[in-house]
């Protein structure tokens, strides 16, 4: 499964973005099919996708889920696209015709929203049936120890699920949940307390948002980003002077992909993004605030 977030302070972004997402998207993305003419099958008729997007516009949040999709037709970017905010959160996996799609989504509480791209990043071992086991302790463990106001809260009741309540326990701890929004600083103190509580994992992503701020804990897999073409200067910003300037890129997408990247293209708006846990302040998409021993 693949995550992907796109902050972009334009409040008419899709005009702009949908065919520059469908060509990063498919050169960079190995989970995301072509939808593209190129005179062979449609490489997406081939396949069977499925995803969930998801963001906050006001103190709501949306979320709209595709647990199958087999038209070609269906477009995940005009999905991505529809929320106005300007943060978005998206899930994404695609299968053989027969095979299983993958369960994701997009889980939500108050404001805000998150996804792990991994089933259960706890289930560790080399042995099947002993890693399931292991898994399953671990996550009880974890769901058990959430305060009962997040445990009641649970929908789906699954390990992605879960590990997004585990980072809003974290993050309550740190007085950022009960406020209308919380500190990018953090954001990045409650996800760096999870990854420690967690053993620090050898693989697990997740993503989460609050319209104001995108935090990603990040190990294994690739994850990268990528700046869109400037804005026209007579678009404004949403959030005023700070990104309407015209030296100021309006964006950033970030990609993260559990597969083998395809082969490099030249393409100076990608940067690799290193492992870690990190934050960007939608004010500011392109400003990465990595989290050190103190932030």
């Amino acid at each position: 499964m693949a995550l992907a977030a796109l902050i972009d302070t334009r409040p008419d972004a899709g005009n702009d973005s949908s065919s520059w997402l469908e060509a990063r998207l498919t050169d960079h993305w190995p989970e995301y099919p072509s939808a593209r003419p190129s005179g062979e099958p449609d490489a997406q008729g081939e396949s069977v996708r499925s995803w969930s997007v998801g963001g906050v516009h006001g103190l709501e949040t949306l979320v709209q889920a595709r647990p199958v999709v087999r038209d070609p037709s269906a477009s995940f970017i005009d999905d991505f696209l529809r929320v106005p905010t300007q943060c978005r959160l998206a899930a994404f996996a695609s299968s053989a015709p027969r095979a299983t799609v993958p369960r994701l989504g997009i889980a939500r509480f108050q404001r805000w929203v998150g996804s792990c791209s991994e089933d259960n990043p706890l289930a560790l071992g080399d042995d099947e049936d002993e890693l399931a086991e292991r898994g399953s302790r671990r996550l009880a463990e974890l769901r058990a120890g959430l305060p009962g106001f997040l445990k009641r809260s649970l929908r789906a009741n699954t390990a992605r699920e879960v590990m997004f309540f585990a980072f809003l326990a974290r993050l309550h701890g740190a007085g950022g949940l009960g406020v209308t929004y919380a500190s990018a600083g953090q954001v990045r103190a409650a996800l760096t307390r999870l990854d420690a509580d967690l053993g620090r994992p050898p693989i697990i992503n997740l993503m989460v948002a609050d319209g104001r701020n995108l935090g990603i804990l990040h190990r294994g897999g690739h994850l990268i980003s990528l700046v869109p073409p400037m804005a026209s200067r007579r678009k404004r910003s949403i959030t005023g002077p700070l990104t309407d300037a015209k030296h100021s890129p309006p964006a950033m997408l970030f990609l993260l992909s559990t597969r083998p990247p395809p082969p490099e293209r030249e393409d100076a708006e990608l940067a690799t993004v290193g492992e870690g846990v990190i934050s960007v302040e939608a004010r500011a998409p392109v400003v990465v605030t990595r989290s050190t021993p103190d932030s």
